[in-house]
């Protein structure tokens, strides 16, 4: 019994860190598919000592339980049945299987989530150091380089790509604070406050607008929950972070960086058919409306699940929506590709978790005041862009682990002093 628990942890932690290298670096499918197998013979292992954290969330398990269960007929009416399977394992069911050993394993206290850190950290801290030799192979300390090297190279070229990896990012600034709110001793506190704003930097040097202003909300109940000091720390890095993209605005880099092809006064004028010149955002205010038109004419069935599925069905479609190919909102991309309950059930999952989640920030728990932060940025980043699609989808499921793995009225901690 003892080498079946000790295996099922290896396999777990050989799974998480797979998971991980995979959710910043391009050409890692393979590794996301061993890291899955891993995680579900993991899971497979641990169903005696997972029974308890069934039985306490059995509510949770039921819901997620019926959101699997709805996405799978969209397999087999896809017009490309293997590419619906193939989206079905990476997109949710790795990472159904993920939040279920993970929360478990922390619910039983199997696992502490420092160690979980530790090795995220590490990985990162690897990528970091990646990234910039690699920027500086290729901008040989030239500034001007360096400064548009995060939007034109680093983040599309050298990782997975500017979308995939803002929600990492911010789960990780979301993280990192956490921690340092957590420790007493000043160095050590400083040492995370670093990591948190090496995420924060990273974010803005690939000009990740929907990640920045997501996370900037998503610091509304560290400011409500949090000790005066911790407070202090949030609205100093929100002070520095709005000056500094005020400061870069200046600059026609930093217009390049931060408003791009954006024209703000034709949105405003309100005529739809403005907005698809109107740069990104306009062109998302003039597309959503196109595609939720698709999606009542039938409103329980999908294309099939995966984006390339999608794609293929409402190739005409696509055309008409200037060819951005999808919706770029996660509910509705799902609504498309699944039909209506798998998104009735997914949006259940999230409202009970944020509720959960501020429940514990009230009784003063680190895990519902900075996880819940994560999952209000998540929620906002996720009507401007799919993220459900692979491991733009994972952060929000390891966050949610972390908060249903907690136990009321256990690990109470105030952030400190």
């Amino acid at each position: 019994m003892k080498f079946r628990y000790s295996l099922s942890l290896f396999l777990f932690f050989i799974s998480y860190v797979a998971i991980i290298i995979s959710t910043f670096l391009p050409h890692t499918r393979g590794l996301f598919y061993g890291g899955g197998i891993s995680l579900f013979l993991s899971f497979l292992f641990l169903l005696p000592e997972e029974k308890a954290f069934f039985w306490r969330r059995q509510g949770i398990v039921f819901i997620l339980g019926v959101f699997c269960v709805t996405l799978i007929p969209a397999i087999f009416y896809s017009p490309y049945p293997q590419a619906s399977l193939d989206a079905f394992l990476l997109n949710y069911f790795f990472h159904l299987v993920l939040f279920i050993t993970l929360s478990s394993l922390i619910y039983q206290s199997a696992i502490e989530e420092s160690s979980l850190l530790r090795i995220t950290l590490i990985v990162f801290i690897c990528i970091v150091v990646y990234i910039f030799l690699r920027v500086e192979n290729q901008c040989k300390n030239e500034f001007a380089c360096w400064y548009l090297a995060g939007l034109s190279y680093a983040g599309p070229q050298v990782l997975k790509g500017l979308v995939s990896t803002s929600p990492a990012l911010v789960w990780l600034f979301f993280w990192f604070l956490k921690e340092s709110s957590s420790v007493q001793e000043f160095k050590t506190r400083m040492f995370w406050i670093f990591w948190a704003l090496a995420s924060l930097f990273l974010i803005i040097w690939f000009g990740r607008r929907a990640a920045f202003f997501s996370l900037l909300l998503g610091c509304s109940p560290l400011l409500w929950f949090s000790s005066p000091k911790t407070k202090l720390v949030i609205l100093l890095l929100t002070i520095f972070a709005i000056i500094g993209v005020a400061l870069s605005l200046r600059t026609p880099s930093g217009k390049r960086l931060w408003l791009r092809s954006d024209k703000i006064k034709l949105i405003l004028t309100g005529k739809r058919e403005l907005w698809a010149r109107a740069g990104s955002l306009g062109q998302r205010l003039y597309i959503w409306p196109l595609y939720f038109r698709e999606a009542l004419k039938h409103p329980f069935k999908g294309t099939g699940l995966a984006r390339r599925v999608q794609k293929r069905v409402l190739k005409d479609l696509n055309e008409k929506a200037l060819r951005l190919e999808h919706t770029h909102n996660l509910f509705l991309n799902l609504w498309l590709q699944a039909g209506l309950l798998p998104v009735i059930f997914f949006l259940i999952f999230y409202g009970y978790t944020l509720k959960y989640a501020l429940k514990l920030a009230k009784l003063g728990n680190n895990a519902g005041i900075y996880w819940g932060g994560f999952l209000i940025a998540f929620l906002f980043m996720s009507f401007f862009e799919g993220l459900e699609e692979w491991t733009r989808f994972t952060p929000f499921w390891i966050a949610s682990a972390l908060i249903w793995g907690t136990r009321e009225g256990s690990s109470l901690s105030r952030p400190s002093a």
